[in-house]
């Protein structure tokens, strides 16, 4: 049986997406299913839950540089999101639901031009009391 890490590298091949954006796109999803299976509220996810917490994540990690990044990974818009998730279930990896398809993601809004800035500029004040680093 094919590891995960040479799974993902497999799939990068066949499908242009990076081996570290299935990855993150996996264990995003992962996560989210949990936290939702625990509170009860079922492991159903609509797409707009997947994307916003995919493109925040992202804008977290990778701050200013989190549109490159994107682009170099080929997940740019929600649209290619939804394509990177078909992949994962053509792989076995994810399950759509019933209702679910990669439509929905292209149903999305793309990201506004200014994705990720702007960023939000501490004031003053915090920035004064900042220490630095030994």
């Amino acid at each position: 049986m094919e590891d995960l890490g040479s799974l993902l590298l497999r799939l990068q091949d066949e499908s242009g997406f990076r081996a570290e954006a299935l990855e993150l796109v996996l264990n995003l999803i992962r996560r989210l299913s949990l936290q939702h299976g625990i509170g009860g509220a079922g492991v159903h996810l609509e797409a707009t839950q997947v994307s916003g917490n995919f493109f925040s994540t992202c804008r977290e990690r990778f701050g200013p540089l989190s549109r490159e990044v994107l682009s170099d990974w080929g997940i740019e818009s929600p649209s290619r999101l939804g394509e990177a998730i078909s992949t994962l279930a053509d792989a076995g990896l994810l399950a759509w639901g019933e209702d679910d398809s990669p439509e929905d993601y292209e149903a999305l809004p793309d990201l506004p031009p200014c994705w990720p800035h702007p960023l939000e500029t501490p004031s003053f004040r915090e920035t004064a009391r900042w220490e630095p680093l030994r």
